[in-house]
């Protein structure tokens, strides 16, 4: 045998190719205009999502097969959208939970590092847990005028139903007093 080795393959999930160039292909300009789509698409949803958050969305729990996800490129992995505030959901708050985690930003930094990315990109992939703090207070404020919102309709419609129910037995027992007196007769 001669001194050839066997070069194996990677497997690049941003170009979705494999190729055996080792290190050189972050260079590559179809690497490069991937990530640069990534990161544009990336920030665009982040950014929607924090002015989104502004007027937080809010509904009722949903099972949790059907809760909406959202994937992070950078930790690899699905990340639930809704964060649950005692059976009330608050829509995108998943989004900057997850973005304000320390995991999210460790596997962020090795995403730089791997594709030689420059580091003054990087803040707005980023949320620093103080301000998730600050917007998460809030919003549980914002849940909990939701929740009271929501007693109150419930008791109106309640009060509503009640109504129409004494209005038709008080129908139902007006004719079968007619039926019932014309029946005597």
């Amino acid at each position: 045998m001669n001194g050839s080795s066997f070069v194996q393959y990677e497997r690049c999930n941003l170009c979705r190719i494999n190729h055996k160039k080792g290190k050189k292909h972050v260079y590559a300009k179809k690497h490069r205009d991937a990530v640069e789509s990534l990161l544009t698409k990336f920030q665009v949803k982040i950014e929607e999502t924090r002015k989104e958050m502004k007027n937080p969305v809010f509904h009722p729990t949903v099972s949790v097969a059907t809760e909406p996800k959202f994937w992070c490129h950078f930790c690899v992995q699905d990340v639930p959208r809704a964060v649950d505030f005692d059976g009330i959901q608050v829509l995108n708050l998943g989004i900057l939970s997850h973005i304000a985690s320390h995991e999210h930003k460790e596997k962020t930094l090795s995403f730089w590092r791997d594709n030689h990315l420059s580091s003054c990109r990087m803040q707005p992939f980023i949320e620093l847990k103080e301000d998730y703090e600050i917007m998460k207070k809030r919003v549980e404020e914002l849940s909990n005028q939701y929740r009271i919102s929501q007693q109150h309709r419930l008791i109106s419609e309640a009060k509503k139903i009640k109504l129409e129910d004494l209005q038709r037995k008080r129908l139902v027992d007006v004719c079968r007093q007619m039926v019932c007196g014309f029946w005597r007769v």
